[in-house]
C-alpha cells in the first residue's frame, strides 16, 4: 500500500470544502435538521450538519498561520478570484498559488486525521423516528416533544 502524498491530501481538502459549501447552502435553504438519538443516559439531540461546518472551520483555524488563514478565507470560503486575492494580500501569482497548494495539503492531512473525510465516517449516525425508539406512548410523546424543541432551536 502506498503512502498518501500532498496531491492526495489536496484532493481530500477539495472534497471536504465541496461538502462544506454544499452543507452551508443546504442549511441556508431549508435550515438545519436535528438528529435525535437514544443513548445510555436518555435522548440526545444534535445538529450534525452545523457541527460538520463548525469542525471544518475550527480545524482550519487551528492548523493555519495568520497569512494562510487570510488566503483560505478569501479563496476557499469566499471563492474570490486569484487576482483580487493577490492584490489585497500583496502577493504575486506564484506565491499565492503555492500558498493555496500548501494550505490544501495541510488541511487535507488535518481533516483526514480528524475523520472529516470521507463524510460517512462523520455522518455514521442515522436519524431515528420518535415512534421507533419509544417503548411506550409516553416515551413517544416525550421523543416528539424533544424533536420539536430541537427543530425550533
Amino acid at each position: 500500500m502506498r503512502q498518501a502524498n500532498d496531491g492526495d491530501y489536496r484532493d481530500v481538502a477539495r472534497r471536504v470544502l465541496a461538502r462544506y459549501h454544499a452543507t452551508e447552502q443546504a442549511i441556508a435553504q431549508r435550515g438545519a435538521r436535528p438528529l435525535l438519538s437514544l443513548g445510555k443516559r436518555g435522548y440526545a439531540t444534535s445538529l450534525p450538519e452545523v457541527e460538520y461546518c463548525a469542525d471544518v472551520l475550527s480545524i482550519a483555524w487551528r492548523e493555519l498561520e495568520p497569512l494562510e488563514r487570510e488566503v483560505f478565507r478569501r479563496r476557499c470560503l469566499e471563492g474570490r478570484e486569484y487576482t483580487d486575492c493577490c492584490r489585497r494580500l500583496s502577493l504575486d501569482q506564484g506565491a499565492f498559488f503555492h500558498a493555496v497548494y500548501r494550505i490544501e495539503a495541510k488541511l487535507g492531512r488535518a481533516w483526514a486525521r480528524e475523520q472529516l473525510f470521507p463524510a460517512t465516517r462523520y455522518y455514521d449516525r442515522r436519524p431515528i423516528a420518535a415512534e421507533g425508539i419509544a417503548r411506550s406512548a409516553r416515551q413517544a410523546r416525550q421523543a416528539r416533544r424533544l424533536m420539536t424543541m430541537a427543530a425550533a432551536a
